[in-house]
């Protein structure tokens, strides 16, 4: 019996397929690569170069050439117009409105047995529920063919945290919360979309969204929230959004989200929910709170151009994280770049980014980790060395794509010492892969060649981006196809030899040295009286721009310097009291006004209890806008706990106060380090005096200095 099963099932799929092929004259189909190259003649209609299709297929031109033969042979037998061969190795079919029914056409021949694992994913992601026989009869396998399929998709559903259960009468359904579904399908998305057969599938599930609205939407909240974004996450946010609209559309709404508080002051979350009708006039839908929420949290998370977005919950451990890690990084490699602050900025923002898709698991597909390896392996491997303090923050492997981001701001760090000359030439680069990568790509040429970097932008803003002050186009990716009317140079992420030359060759000046700034204020101070150094450092920073380089760096306050007052086994009645008392000591003390202790209130209030830490301690601050004075602390520990919003307690608190953005980041970092790792709350226990308390804080940041602070006592 079993054989017999097994020869009809064999005779019903060959039947299948004889049927497919009589429906396509000489009963030839077209291969996947094929109808990939009908795809592109559709996105850059109707006309292209057998470069770029060698490039983007990745198989030289002479296969494309025998690949457009044949396609021609297939559409010539099935009386469809040819592709035409016009000048300079470009081809070009003229009849784009009847390509979409050929491709379409050519698809439905297929053998889908080649796809069966993702076709039958794709069903119970999207349709979340399929019939054991309707899929034997749709892709002509046998049943014990789909049960060892669905074993292996049970497995990678785990890792989503959804399952498949039985449910009577009508087969397998999918279970699991609405995030974690829309999670998984994004990852189908965004992983099989570059497929021929399921860019077409997914094109068809969606087919019933104007897919302008979106993109209308998107580009507003880009612009309104002075975020550029790159490409990659750009496509990412474009899919969730698609995602969203089809689930609410269908009635499946997110039930449940946390921060909603912290998400709700964002500057972020206001403008997104300003523009949510656009969406919800369109697609007839109601965005909730949740939504809200959960997008800006995914707008947040994207691999962003700008490098002023500090709207996130654990602000203070990651910038604490990144000075940890520079300081690491710095021992390895011996080299000091605690002092620059650039480098801090930079790893900082690009953590933000780097957490949130660890967390969701998204992965990093422009990799650079194999031409970074290649010419900065040192680099790379100091860098690997320096992540531990990130590895511990999230409990979870960086990956080895994800270090290769962030050594770049290691290698342009190390690269800012070099002696570079004026700008000439107005350049647009024009780079895919994010913040890091393009200012790496931006700070070789500027260190080559003297030339004025106008702007880095991702590729999909230059065909809207005003060229008449540019004199050449950079980018890492071609743009032969976009008639720009300007100069383009298609280069690597990092710059190669040949790169050089080729920049070299047409025209670009080559750098001479920069100058340094403690060197040019000497020659000032030999010359006659500096009356106000500041104004004039300030000054020479905007007439000189690149070719100065500041090498002169204030030491940061340390926390001894930094505490203002101690003061142990307060008793205080609430939060509002406690960090009144705290701010009354700093006025009276001239570091802030008034002003400055009502924001911090009034965020407490907004934010909820996002300041307070764990082990009870808690970090009262607000931004300093022109009413900050000194950058100053003040420690208070209480006789029994205080309760912040949402009932949490508060045992410790300290206070702070910071001029610029960074000055207090090594009190802090070193505060925390003694209240995570040395017992400092015990020793506060004890209600020491404020001279004890400050020789502990010494004590620590002597032996710190000397490596050996793993015994404070």
């Amino acid at each position: 019996m079993i054989f017999f099963a097994h020869i009809c099932f064999k005779i019903r799929k060959n039947v299948e397929i004889m049927i497919k092929l009589k429906k396509i004259k000489g009963g030839v189909i077209m291969t996947k690569r094929e109808l990939e190259i009908l795809k592109y003649f559709i996105k850059y209609n109707g006309k292209i170069s057998y470069k770029l299709l060698s490039e983007f297929l990745c198989i030289n031109e002479r296969s494309i050439r025998y690949d457009i033969d044949k396609i021609n042979e297939i559409l010539k037998s099935n009386n469809y117009p040819q592709i035409e061969k016009v000048e300079k190795g470009q081809v070009e079919y003229k009849n784009l409105d009847i390509l979409p029914i050929v491709i379409d056409k050519f698809i439905r021949c297929i053998d889908l047995t080649e796809y069966k694992d993702e076709i039958i994913l794709f069903k119970v992601l999207f349709l979340e529920r399929i019939n054991l026989k309707n899929i034997e009869d749709e892709l002509g396998v046998s049943r014990t063919s789909v049960k060892n399929i669905l074993k292996v998709i049970k497995e990678k559903l785990k890792l989503n945290e959804l399952k498949l259960e039985i449910e009577i009468q009508k087969g397998l359904i999918l279970v699991g919360t609405e995030e974690n579904i829309r999670k998984a399908q994004l990852k189908f998305i965004l992983t099989y979309s570059k497929e021929i057969y399921f860019s077409n599938i997914i094109e068809k599930y969606y087919a019933g969204i104007n897919r302008e609205k979106i993109e209308k939407f998107l580009n507003l909240i880009i612009d309104n929230t002075k975020h550029i974004i790159s490409d990659e996450p750009y496509t990412n946010l474009y899919h969730y959004i698609l995602i969203m609209v089809e689930r609410l559309r269908k009635g499946k709404s997110i039930l449940e989200v946390e921060n909603q508080v912290f998400f709700q002051g964002l500057k972020e979350y206001k403008v997104i929910s300003r523009f949510l009708d656009i969406l919800e006039k369109e697609y007839q839908i109601k965005i909730e709170l949740n939504e809200k929420v959960r997008l800006t949290d995914y707008f947040l998370g994207s691999h962003c151009y700008s490098a002023e977005n500090s709207s996130y919950k654990f602000w203070i451990e990651i910038d604490i994280i990144a000075k940890k890690i520079i300081k690491i990084f710095s021992e390895n490699m011996g080299v000091d770049l605690s002092k620059d602050k650039v480098l801090l900025k930079g790893i900082i923002n690009h953590l933000k980014p780097t957490i949130h898709r660890l967390k969701n698991k998204q992965i990093l597909e422009n990799s650079i980790l194999k031409d970074f390896l290649k010419l900065y392996k040192p680099i790379f491997m100091g860098t690997k060395k320096s992540i531990k303090p990130l590895k511990n923050f999230i409990n979870l492997e960086i990956t080895e794509d994800e270090i290769a981001f962030l050594a770049i701001h290691f290698k342009a760090a190390l690269d800012r010492a070099n002696k570079l000359e004026n700008r000439k030439n107005n350049i647009l680069v024009v780079c895919s892969s994010g913040y890091g990568t393009s200012k790496l790509l931006s700070q070789q040429i500027n260190e080559n060649f003297s030339v004025n970097i106008v702007e880095v932008i991702p590729f999909y803003r230059l065909k809207d981006y005003s060229l008449d002050s540019i004199d050449l186009i950079v980018g890492t990716i071609n743009m032969d196809e976009v008639d720009l009317k300007k100069p383009c140079i298609t280069i690597n992420t990092i710059l190669s030899k040949e790169d050089i030359v080729l920049l070299e060759n047409i025209g670009l000046s080559k750098r001479k040295s920069r100058i340094f700034l403690s060197d040019l204020l000497e020659t000032f101070k030999r010359s006659g009286v500096i009356k106000n150094e500041n104004i004039l450092i300030k000054d020479l920073s905007l007439l000189m721009n690149e070719i100065l380089i500041n090498d002169i760096h204030e030491d940061e306050p340390k926390l001894s310097d930094m505490l203002e007052e101690v003061i142990l086994d307060v008793e205080c009645g609430s939060w509002e009291e406690a960090i009144r008392m705290a701010g009354k000591i700093m006025i009276q003390n001239e570091i802030c006004d008034i002003t400055y202790i009502e924001n911090i209130i009034e965020r407490v209030k907004e934010f909820g209890p996002y300041m307070v830490m764990s082990n009870k301690v808690a970090l009262p601050h607000s931004k300093n806008n022109g009413n900050v004075f000194k950058s100053k602390m003040v420690l208070m520990n209480f006789r029994n706990d205080i309760l912040f919003p949402e009932e949490t307690p508060v045992k410790t608190m300290l206070t702070f106060t910071s001029q610029d953005e960074n000055g207090h980041l090594d009190a802090l970092s070193n505060f925390l380090d003694l209240v995570s790792n040395y017992k400092f709350l015990e020793k506060l226990e004890n209600n020491p005096s404020k001279k004890k308390v400050i020789d502990i804080i010494k004590k620590y940041e002597f032996l710190s200095n000397l490596g050996k602070n793993r015994d404070i006592n």
